[in-house]
C-alpha cells in the first residue's frame, strides 16, 4: 500500500469491547481475535488521506472512515 500511495505509516488498534447495529460484542481471553472492531489511524494532508480512500475503495472493501482537521506538533 505505501508504494501505492506514498503514505509512510499508520497505526492499527483492536477494541476489547464495542457495540452497534448488531449489538455488544466482547472479547474474552480465548477470542481476542473475534469479530471486534479494528481502528486503523493515519495522519496526513487532505491530499494523501483521498489517495488512501480511494486505495481501498478499488479493492472493494466497505469500510466506515472519518477525516477530521487535526493539528500535530512536538512538545519542547
Amino acid at each position: 500500500m505505501r508504494r501505492r500511495t506514498g503514505i509512510p505509516g499508520g497505526s492499527a488498534f483492536r477494541a476489547v469491547a464495542g457495540f452497534g447495529r448488531h449489538g455488544r460484542h466482547d472479547a474474552s481471553f480465548f477470542e481476542l481475535a473475534g469479530d471486534l472492531p479494528v481502528v486503523v489511524e493515519f495522519f496526513v494532508d487532505a491530499e494523501m488521506a483521498d489517495r488512501l480512500l480511494k486505495a481501498i475503495a478499488e479493492t472493494g472493501l466497505q469500510l466506515v472512515y472519518a477525516k477530521l482537521p487535526a493539528e500535530i506538533g512536538v512538545t519542547a
